[in-house]
């Protein structure tokens, strides 16, 4: 049996409606097949009276072992599409990873754990207009609901943002490491200096020559004396 979280390391592909339970099962034919490499999942949603109020927060990632101290992350992307005649949105995952994460010192001896490990750089705008909304909703009533929501979009937001720095880290070690050949090879680079012996040397003598001939050092040639007026 092939293991869900491998299959998510693989390419995931999520669909993500809210319909009855046996509408999905009766209306598979509105989901895509699932590409090759990748594993498609339908979530169906009990119908709610109010779905307009409601969220749901996907959490796309794998389990893996790593230390117990730094925080990892997932590199990719969870692109969002409209499928054709139906009006669903599906969300896929064409590649996951690599893995990045911060750099604190681990002990030489520590045992690895096992941990799920998130995608990261989940949208920081999404996450912020979330927070929006349940800041406005706490300033408006202020009730033990409005309170618990801030709370949980004030999490979500946190994560949303270390995520993004993560990623933002991520990018600049990848861009180092991508262009550090170019760094080495400008580092190492040293103009040839034949050209400018070449070039220079006669110019130079030149002009010392004509230094000491206006210094009265050496004897200035007819034709020169005549022009100088010697």
């Amino acid at each position: 049996m092939q293991n869900p979280m491998w299959a998510a390391g693989c390419g995931v592909f999520l669909t993500l409606l809210g319909l009855s339970l046996a509408f999905a099962a009766d209306n598979m034919t509105a989901f895509p097949a699932a590409e090759a490499g990748m594993t498609r999942y339908v979530i169906a949603l009990p119908k709610q009276d109010d779905e307009a109020a409601l969220r749901v927060e996907l959490i796309v990632g794998k389990n893996v072992k790593t230390d117990a101290v730094n925080r990892y992350f997932f590199g990719g992307t969870l692109e969002v599409e409209s499928i054709p005649g139906w009006g669903f949105d599906r969300y896929v995952l064409r590649k996951l990873g690599p893995m990045a994460g911060t750099l604190m010192a681990v002990a030489p001896d520590a045992p690895q754990v096992e941990r799920f490990v998130a995608l990261g750089g989940e949208p920081l705008g999404a996450a912020l207009a979330v927070l929006g909304r349940a800041a406005e909703r706490l300033a408006g009533d202020g009730g033990d609901g409005a309170a618990l929501e801030w709370q949980d979009a004030l999490r979500l937001t946190a994560r949303r943002l270390e995520a993004a720095w993560l990623a933002l880290e991520a990018t600049v070690a990848a861009e180092r490491e991508r262009w550090a050949p170019e760094w080495d090879d400008i580092a190492a680079w040293r103009p040839a200096l034949w050209p400018v012996v070449l070039l220079w040397a006669p110019v130079a003598a030149a002009l010392v020559w004509l230094g000491l001939l206006l210094g009265g050092y050496l004897p200035a040639p007819s034709w020169l004396a005549a022009r100088l007026g010697f």
